[in-house]
């Protein structure tokens, strides 16, 4: 039995369940799919691969760790990624808020999901270390615990703005359309390289290389059930292509909320 978790938006689960059962059908062995927990999972034993996003990958992946390696990541399929592996956070506000752009909300109230999430927490305290707002930029800062509950929490006047994985924006929307209308994107932030899916660097070698050869055969036609969340197909990843995102964290730690 292999356990893939996915560590992201709770409406991918059944696309990421539909990958995990592709790859145990080519590898002929039983597979489940659950909501991860904690990275400290994947050391314990209880996950073997993982659907995560890049901020804890280079955490995880870091030489004193080596708790996960990188097997593949998706491909989304809308005409603003380019075809690349690349996904954006938008910026978000109620619709009615006078805010049009990110240098709108000095003083305002800023919400974000969690600390271990790049697309809202890293990558905008990287842009605020880049625009010189290190020391107190916005008047209060909360945290949600979700992209869906920053986004519930915008729409409802209780917070100014937050920055939204887009991939989750575009599902949430879908998902919630009478949060979706009460709300604008104001900017954008990014590219960033997209959420990496991992193994346990306690498994085999040769099952790893397994795994990863099968992830690259997902596409629509082999998996038709990501089109569904947007999902074009899966391809190979570096560990350097997420170097982007390690230098953000380094920027981000001179950030003071």
């Amino acid at each position: 039995m292999l356990t893939f978790a996915n560590f992201l938006s709770p409406a991918m689960t059944a696309t990421y369940q539909a990958i995990a059962e592709y790859v145990g059908m080519r590898l002929g062995v039983k597979t489940r799919t659950v909501l991860g927990q904690s990275f400290g999972q994947f050391a314990a034993g209880t996950v073997d691969v993982g659907f995560m996003c890049g901020l804890p990958y280079i955490q995880l992946a870091a030489p004193s760790v080596r708790a996960v390696e990188l097997l593949a990541a998706p491909v989304f399929s809308a005409e603003r990624y380019q075809n690349k592996p690349i996904y954006f956070s938008d910026v978000i506000a109620r619709i009615d808020n006078p805010a049009n752009s990110f240098t709108d909300l000095r003083r305002k109230v800023w919400v974000y999901n969690e600390t271990a999430s790049h697309s809202g927490y890293n990558v905008v305290r990287a842009h605020l270390a880049n625009i010189g707002g290190t020391q107190g930029y916005f008047g209060r800062v909360l945290q949600s615990g979700a992209h869906r509950r920053s986004m519930q929490l915008v729409a409802a006047g209780l917070a100014d703005a937050s920055a939204i994985d887009s991939h989750v924006l575009t599902l949430e929307s879908a998902l919630q359309p009478e949060v979706a209308e009460r709300l604008k994107v104001i900017d954008t932030l990014g590219p960033s390289p997209v959420q990496p899916i991992v193994a346990a660097s306690r498994l085999p070698d040769a099952l790893k290389f397994s795994i990863r050869a099968f992830l690259l055969e997902v596409n629509t036609q082999t998996v038709p059930a990501i089109a569904a969340t947007g999902i074009k197909k899966l391809v190979p990843m570096r560990d350097a292509d997420y170097d982007p995102i390690r230098e953000m964290y380094e920027k981000a730690k001179t950030v003071v909320w």
